[in-house]
């Protein structure tokens, strides 16, 4: 058999011949590995379709999360406008009420204007005057403290003379 290997493997110098099967389980081998090589370029192509499709999936996914997260926080910001909006109105209800309650709760007492002959002044009896006292509002009055002013004038009285309403005037001569 030609010599086609004059080295041998163990490098002991004992001259002995590879065989040429030796060197065709390396191309055998390299053929494999090629073949191998090209059928994952294909698996890795349709890999990478994959990967792109999801990668797109995920990428709109996270679009629309993050739109929804936007009008989610917007909504948010409004709802916190109008509630301050809301309590804002409410105080302004809550003071108009206070004072309605004081104005509605609160007795009105006023004089009655006196109707001709209230005021008697005479020559022989003491003069006096009778008062009427009105109360308004829907509650009694209570604790009401009274003052009058007594006006001193002409008897009998002057043809022009008048008196203002919520006054009283006693005549004496």
């Amino acid at each position: 058999m030609p010599e086609d290997n004059p080295e041998d493997d163990d490098h002991t110098g004992s001259s002995g011949d590879k065989p040429a099967a030796e060197k065709h389980d390396i191309a055998l081998a390299i053929y494999a590995l090629n073949k191998k090589y090209k059928a994952a370029q294909k698996d890795r192509a349709k890999h990478e379709q994959n990967v792109l499709f999801w990668t797109k999936a995920a990428g709109i996914g996270v679009g629309i999360y993050a739109m929804l997260t936007a009008f989610i926080v917007a909504a948010s910001v409004y709802s916190a406008m109008q509630a301050k909006s809301s309590a804002d109105a409410a105080q302004a209800s809550a003071t108009i009420a206070i004072d309605t309650e004081k104005r509605q709760l609160r007795a009105y007492a006023y004089v009655k204007p006196p109707p001709a002959g209230v005021v008697d002044v005479g020559a022989d009896t003491v003069p006096h005057a009778k008062v009427a006292i009105r109360n308004s509002g829907q509650t009694p009055a209570y604790d009401l403290k009274i003052r009058g002013n007594l006006g001193i004038g002409h008897y009998p009285t002057l043809p022009n003379q008048t008196f203002r309403e919520g006054h009283m005037a006693a005549l004496l001569f």
